[in-house]
């Protein structure tokens, strides 16, 4: 089991919720990011995704589709999956055809839509118990492809679907942030006020499954505006030490409480596995100046463990 640890921590989630106060004053020239995307039409984005340990390489590229509506209450963000390339093989997400796909990757291609507020910070995940049911329809074959064993795949079943739990269990408020990939980190950063050209500090909090309540990180943001106008924010963020230790007791109670009674998993053992973790996040992001869409957005985290590191990165690009 510990060799899924570092996976599973590279999977925890990034800050993407609103900040608290900053802690520095803010400077005199300040501007405020906002959303203002053209409406009721597609717009192509390729994102990929690269998650890289001592002992795996994985690499992901997702083409996809993002429409935006106007709602009473702001937006409407609508995400379509086109196509995948992952393993050497390509697969036409146009057709809803799942046979072949990764377990894990099944629920998350299906399309959905983000409620906005009219910033365009994300507000909720519309139909949210599809997306409950698809996360607890995927669980036997994700068994399947882990346990090769028949005689051991009903215990590694209960696994996963006590594991998942924890997430079918969030709220539609917090599953658009913890389940949504790339757009959420992108979008949190409207409707703030910020200085420009001068490194600002604050306190960001994002839900998890893994903790009570949130995960509190120590944050510097960055923001920049060339001549034409196009903005662009370095955000290097780190848990603060309280976090770092409720992420480690949550991810141990998860993976204590999910493993079958009488199974080789304890809680010791894991939060031995989990031992002087470190994580830190760095965020670079370049903003379309009239539209405030991202032209490209490239979102790392770093994990490392006594057993190893692990890097994630996503990039998400207008195409």
């Amino acid at each position: 089991m510990r060799h899924l640890l570092l996976p599973l921590l590279l999977l925890a989630g990034s800050p993407a919720a609103a900040e608290a106060p900053p802690i520095e004053a803010a400077a005199p020239a300040t501007i405020t990011p906002r959303l203002s995307p053209p409406l009721d039409r597609p717009i192509a984005y390729r994102l990929t995704k690269e998650k890289v340990t001592q002992v795996t390489t994985e690499k992901a590229v997702f083409d996809q589709e993002v429409t935006f509506a106007k709602t009473d209450a702001g937006y409407a963000m609508s995400l379509r999956w086109l196509r995948l390339e992952q393993d050497g093989k390509t697969f036409d997400l146009t057709r809803g055809d799942m046979a072949g796909l990764p377990s894990t990757v099944r629920p998350f291609v299906l399309p959905m839509t983000i409620e906005l507020d009219p910033q365009g910070r994300p507000l909720r995940l519309r139909d949210w118990p599809r997306y409950q049911k698809a996360l607890v329809d995927v669980v036997p074959l994700m068994a399947q492809e882990a346990e090769p064993d028949p005689k051991k795949r009903p215990a590694a079943e209960e696994f996963f679907r006590r594991f998942l739990s924890r997430y079918t269990a969030m709220s539609a408020e917090n599953a658009a942030v913890a389940l949504v990939v790339g757009w959420p980190q992108v979008l949190a950063e409207f409707g703030h006020a910020v200085p420009l050209g001068r490194a600002e500090t604050s306190v960001m909090a994002m839900p998890s499954p893994f903790a009570d309540g949130v995960i509190d990180y120590r944050t510097t943001a960055t923001w920049t505006r060339d001549p034409a106008g196009m903005l662009s924010l370095v955000r290097k963020s780190e848990p603060t030490a309280e976090a770092t230790q409720a992420l480690v007791e949550g991810m141990a109670r998860a993976v204590e409480q999910s493993a079958p009674k009488g199974g080789p998993v304890d809680g010791a053992a894991v939060r031995k596995g989990l031992a002087g973790l470190k994580a830190r996040l760095a965020n670079t992001i370049a903003f379309d100046a009239k539209t405030g869409l991202p032209r490209e957005a490239v979102l790392e985290k770093f994990v490392t463990l006594p057993t190893g590191e692990g890097t994630e990165r996503i990039t998400l690009s207008a195409q």
